[in-house]
């Protein structure tokens, strides 16, 4: 039974070592509404969290906004039920649900550059640096073909921060812009790190493999292709 606030908790961690995949996404939302009933809002504050982590890797991203909006509106009217790991991913989902509403087809362009300036002014009165920020307005850019090289620069030229992708997907950022750009050999030169497997993450190298075919083939590398074509694929 979850009818203690403590049996949520329990549920969750127990749903966050499933495998990702429809079952844990219909789990986390279920738990959302166990934890709805509890007055301090802490549990739902990580039961919204897990629910967007389960949409992130269930291929059911364009669900995570709704659930995001719901966490802003406890960051903002109770932000002492937010431990210091949850605050810091309040400000890291911004970019997760900038990537999601350019999913939707159906969502106007001037409502995602307005939440793009939301975000840069959470940022700022955070006193978080921008590049983040920067950088998703470069995923626009890239998404509508407008601006893309003037953004990339904005973007590429600010430090790294505490709330920046990783390296290995900055790098794929840098080089998929290379290759939009038509220059398939920049954009294999700065994949190189990642290429020769010094840089991985989460989602690195199999992201990387996956992008790097197109550019591979067009310079003529056709083994190098098949290899990671086949690699990317287990």
């Amino acid at each position: 039974m979850l009818d203690t606030s403590e049996a949520v908790v329990e549920a969750l961690r127990e749903n966050q070592e499933r495998p990702h995949g429809l079952p844990r996404a219909i789990t986390a939302g279920e738990l959302v509404e166990a934890a709805e009933v509890f007055e301090k809002p802490d549990v739902l504050v990580t039961a919204l969290l897990e629910l967007m982590t389960a949409y992130e890797f269930t291929g059911e991203q364009r669900e995570s906004p709704v659930a995001f909006a719901r966490i802003l509106r406890l960051w903002d009217s109770t932000p002492e039920s937010f431990s210091p790991y949850e605050a810091h991913q309040v400000f890291w989902r911004f970019t997760w649900v900038t990537t999601s509403l350019l999913q939707v087809p159906e969502m106007p362009l001037t409502a995602i550059g307005g939440w793009l300036d939301q975000m840069r002014d959470r940022y700022e009165a955070a006193g978080h640096g921008v590049r983040p920020v920067a950088a998703m307005r470069c995923h626009l850019a890239h998404h509508t073909g407008t601006g893309a090289a003037d953004a990339y620069d904005l973007w590429a030229t600010r430090p790294r921060t505490g709330l920046s992708d990783c390296e290995a997907c900055e790098i794929r950022h840098r080089a998929w812009h290379h290759v939009a750009e038509g220059d398939d050999t920049a954009a294999l030169d700065t994949w190189r790190p990642v290429l020769d497997g010094g840089q991985v993450c989460s989602e690195e190298p199999r992201m990387r493999q996956a992008r790097a075919l197109l550019p591979l083939l067009r310079t003529g590398r056709t083994d190098e292709a098949r290899s990671h074509h086949l690699t990317g694929c287990r």
